[in-house]
């Protein structure tokens, strides 16, 4: 063995178990050559040809084995520990079980390598090529692997905590259920990657990119993914409790039943992000963007949503219990259901927004818009609605019992069968609101605004205070009301007759209006079925005209009573009619316009999307038409 120089030509030779320590064979040529169970620990192969050579169980620590060709070579269960294979060539090579601790592979070529089981503690792989890669089981403890392309490598259960892993290629690699703990993957690449149960957590994920990455039931607790790119991702049951996601692209992220438990999405984009049953209680979401999110049934208890966009999104059965919702946008959004008690929705942009049967007891909504908002059914005791903006809100069968509604906007408000009782009015604006068999029991009524509100007998004023406010509202409508603590006497009969006349016709045309309206979303709903098959076609469309023609005839019958009414009005002209008989006539006209009233809520409903087609089909609900000419008569 004394005759070994470097550069010369052993190629297939079998020196299985030799001691070669220390030895100088750089630029030699050892193909195919047989050295199992070898030593040559210390030794010199730089740019050496090792093609297809057996190195099962050899001694190679501490060997210089830089641009070394060891394509298709077995080095199963060898030992190189601290060896030096910088820019070697490694392709489809087998290093299962093999000691890498502390080794150097700069810039080295490991392609559709088996690593399985290896051992790579320490290791310095920075800028290596390991496409297809095989290191399921592997341990990647502490090693640097910066810069490193590792796209469709297989890492499963692989041990890279607290390995470096900046600007690394991991693109749709396999890392289920792999231990990524403390691990450095700022701005890496890993989109489409499989992190399934991977753990992550406090890992960093700065500026990483995750698109359409897997990480189902994931590990990310206190992990930094700030300005990270996850659209698409799936987190489904993930951990990311106390995590940043501050700034973080979570666009159409699926995050169902996942973790965020004071995680900080601080101006995160969650624009169309499903995020049902998630539980993100306590969660700091400022500014965050969460356009048409799906936040169903999720826990939002305490969350910091301040100035957050959440138009259009869906918080249905929410848990929004002592939620910070200051400014935020909700306009066309859906909370039916949710529990907002104690919440903070000051100066909140609730247009349009759905909220029937929610819970808001207790909750603050000074100055907030709720303009043509759904709140039927809602509760509201004790809230305060002082300043807001509730024109043409529904709030039907609503309870406001104490709320607080100083200098607050009811305009043209459905608040049939709803409760005030003992709640403030003070400077409210009830102008034109509906109050049929609303209860206003215990309420100082003296500085409402009333003109044009439509009472009834239903209409409950039990100890009310209402000083000169019913003698405004008795003004605009010029008819008796009677009820248990107020009467009034009308003593103007011409001014009645001219009002009531005026009334009529503002009643019919309103009424015409809103029925046309309301056949018109008929018909839009019967050009849904389309592409439906024929017998589920034939159902609907019967169902369809049946609506209709129950419309039609509910309207002839509302003509047939506003006929009725002219005949009262025209019987008010008569000449020495008797005082009891003007009494009369104009408790009937009142009772005439309850009647119409109920007709006009008919239409109504099907205009606030409250149509029920009674067929199981996506088509149960109608959105209100968006154009000048309704937004203008809605308002």
């Amino acid at each position: 063995m004394c005759n070994l120089q470097p550069g010369g030509d052993y190629s297939r030779q079998n020196w299985r178990g030799r001691s070669l320590r220390g030895i100088d064979l750089s630029g030699a040529n050892l193909s195919g050559a047989d050295l199992e169970g070898a030593d040559l620990s210390h030794a010199i192969l730089a740019k050496t040809n090792l093609q297809g050579a057996n190195l099962t169980r050899a001694r190679l620590s501490h060997i210089n084995l830089q641009g070394a060709f060891l394509q298709r070579a077995n080095l199963s269960h060898a030992d190189l520990r601290d060896a030096d294979l910088d820019k070697a060539q490694l392709d489809n090579a087998v290093l299962v079980h093999a000691h890498l601790d502390r080794a150097t592979l700069r810039q080295a070529w490991l392609h559709n390598v088996k690593l399985d089981h290896a051992s790579l503690c320490d290791a310095v792989l920075c800028e290596v090529s390991m496409l297809l890669t095989s290191l399921n089981h592997a341990n990647l403890e502490r090693t640097d692997l910066r810069l490193a392309y590792m796209a469709n490598a297989f890492l499963r259960d692989a041990n890279l905590r607290d390995a470096n892993l900046e600007r690394a290629n991991l693109t749709e690699a396999k890392l289920n259920r792999s231990h990524l703990n403390r691990a450095n993957l700022f701005d890496a690449l890993l989109m489409g990657a499989n992190l399934e149960a991977a753990c992550l957590e406090d890992a960093n994920l700065r500026n990483a990119t995750l698109h359409g990455a897997y990480l189902s039931r994931a590990n990310l607790r206190r992990a930094d993914l700030s300005m990270a790119k996850l659209r698409r991702a799936q987190l489904e049951n993930a951990d990311l409790s106390f995590a940043k996601l501050i700034q973080t692209d979570l666009r159409g992220t699926y995050f169902g039943f996942a973790r965020l438990h004071k995680a900080d999405l601080s101006q995160a984009e969650l624009e169309g992000a499903d995020l049902a049953g998630a539980d993100l209680s306590r969660a700091k979401l400022p500014k965050a963007h969460l356009r048409r999110a799906n936040l169903a049934a999720a826990n939002l208890s305490q969350a910091d949503f301040a100035q957050a966009r959440l138009n259009n999104a869906n918080l249905s059965e929410a848990n929004l219990y002592r939620a910070t919702l200051r400014g935020v946008q909700f306009g066309g959004a859906k909370l039916a259901g949710a529990d907002l008690t104690h919440t903070d929705l000051r100066q909140a942009f609730l247009r349009r927004t759905s909220l029937n049967d929610a819970n808001l007891s207790d909750a603050s909504l000074q100055g907030a818009d709720l303009s043509r908002a759904y709140l039927s059914g809602a509760r509201l005791h004790r809230a305060d609605l002082s300043h807001a903006r509730l024109g043409g809100a529904n709030l039907l069968h609503a309870s406001l019992e104490g709320a607080n509604l100083r200098h607050a906007n009811l305009n043209r408000a459905y608040l049939i069968y709803s409760n005030f009782n003992e709640a403030i009015l003070m400077n409210a604006n009830l102008q034109s609101a509906n109050l049929t068999g609303a209860q206003l029991t215990n309420i100082d009524l003296q500085l409402t605004n009333l003109l044009g509100a439509l009472w009834t007998s239903e209409t409950t004023l039990t100890h009310a205070i209402l000083g000169g406010a019913i003698e405004d509202w008795a003004r605009s409508q010029e008819q008796f009301f009677l009820d248990r603590d107020a009467l009034f006497q009308s003593s103007d009969v011409s001014s009645a007759v001219e009002e009531a006349r005026i009334d009529l016709e503002d009643r019919l045309s309103s009424l015409e209006d809103t029925f046309e309206r309301s056949r018109y979303l008929l018909s839009r709903l019967g050009r849904t079925v389309e592409g439906l098959n024929s017998q589920t076609q034939a159902e609907l469309i019967h169902a369809l005209n049946d609506r209709i023609l129950n419309f039609d005839q509910n309207y002839n019958r509302a003509e047939a009573e506003i006929e009725d009414y002219r005949q009262r009005i025209e019987a008010l002209n008569e000449e020495n009619i008797a005082p009891d008989r003007v009494k009369t006539l104009l408790s009937d006209m009142h009772a005439s316009i309850a009647q119409l009233n109920q007709y006009a809520e008919i239409f109504e409903r099907l205009w606030v999307c409250q149509i029920d087609c009674e067929i199981d089909l996506n088509v149960s609900s109608v959105e209100p038409i968006e154009d000048d000419q309704s937004e203008d008569k809605g308002e």
